[in-house]
């Protein structure tokens, strides 16, 4: 019986250890910000965040970074009060 081993590119990992990576910044960001509901999206690379409260779609928040999304959050917050 022949084995058949399938590897992945360099590339196809340092993509799927990017993503991995992108999704811990994103666990932190939720940890961070008990108030928002954060992910990662790998197809976009950009990360997401909505907040739990009623709120418009439009108040969703974007960026391609967790810094960047974070920078944000703590905008949308000074915003509110």
């Amino acid at each position: 019986m022949a084995t058949l081993v399938v590897s992945e590119s360099p590339s196809q990992q340092q993509a799927a250890d990017s993503d991995a990576e992108r999704w811990r910044e994103a666990a932190r960001l939720r940890n961070e910000h008990p108030d928002y509901v954060i992910i990662w999206l790998a197809r976009t690379r950009q990360f997401r965040a909505y907040p739990l409260r009623q709120a418009r779609r439009a108040e969703a928040l974007t960026a391609a970074t967790a810094a960047d999304l974070a920078d944000q959050i703590r905008r949308a917050h000074q915003g509110r009060r």
